[in-house]
């Protein structure tokens, strides 16, 4: 079977590396696999084959089985394209991520326009993702959770699980540290990340403990001048952020609309 995933712009998140997870399953299984985009914006290296192309017709030629959207821009993008079948990938409700995220940037902004203005963008985005669900799309859920929540729609549902290999993460022999080893995954800029929440609680107690951070962009200016950072990592490969999870004592997530 041809499967393949559509992007407008790949970039280093973990619901890309989710889908790259997805398709070294299925090509493990025998499928014909491709991961269309229109812009790669990342230097990391998936590990698969990435074909970028100029028009989303272009993928008509590849006559594909299944044709796979994970974002609804992107679903709206590629519906008139032909294939056997086309898929809305859901890894998180767009609509619950939009509020949250509208409710951080309307609190810290300045004044009321501003945070009309916010209102008014959100109200757009929202209004085209129920317009998606409310067409019904095969759709793929990454968690039971979203079945549920999607189940007002009366969209056909199936639960497809993130998948890894979990020996990479298998606690070996620790090496003893005289230094609590703090790990903190994610991007500082990223508002959703909620990053700096961490920073600021770390400044208020001693420098007892180590911190390792890890993002898919370089070190920010704030986080080189907070003193806190002992070791950075940016863009790495699954297997040396394993061995960082595996050196932590304690996981930090800061983000305010991820598991």
């Amino acid at each position: 079977m041809k499967i393949a995933h559509y992007l407008r712009k790949l970039h280093l998140t973990g619901g890309t590396k989710v889908i790259a997870q997805h398709q070294k399953i299925m090509r493990s299984l025998g499928h014909e696999v491709f991961w269309f985009v229109r812009e790669v914006s990342t230097d990391f290296d998936f590990e698969l084959p990435i074909t970028v192309i100029n028009e989303v017709s272009e993928i008509s030629s590849y006559e594909v089985d299944v044709l796979i959207a994970n974002k609804p821009k992107d679903y709206w993008e590629i519906k008139p394209v032909k294939c056997g079948r086309l898929v809305y990938l859901s890894q998180a409700f767009e609509v619950d991520h939009m509020n949250l995220r509208c409710e951080k940037k309307k609190r810290e902004a300045n004044n009321f326009l501003l945070r009309f203005a916010l209102d008014f963008k959100w109200w757009f985005k929202k209004r085209r993702v129920h317009k998606m669900y409310e067409e019904k799309p095969e759709t793929w859920c990454v968690s039971p959770y979203l079945i549920e929540v999607l189940k007002p729609y009366g969209c056909p549902t199936m639960l497809v699980r993130n998948s890894f290999d979990d020996s990479l993460y298998n606690l070996t022999e620790k090496k003893q540290n005289p230094l609590p080893i703090i790990l903190s995954v994610g991007d500082f800029k990223l508002s959703r990340k909620n990053v700096p929440f961490l920073f600021d609680a770390l400044k208020s107690v001693k420098k007892e403990f180590y911190l390792i951070r890890v993002s898919p962009d370089s070190i920010s200016d704030e986080e080189k001048e907070s003193g806190l950072v002992d070791e950075f990592y940016s863009r790495i490969p699954e297997e040396q952020l394993a061995e960082l999870y595996r050196k932590a004592d304690i996981l930090v997530s800061t983000s305010i609309d991820e598991g």
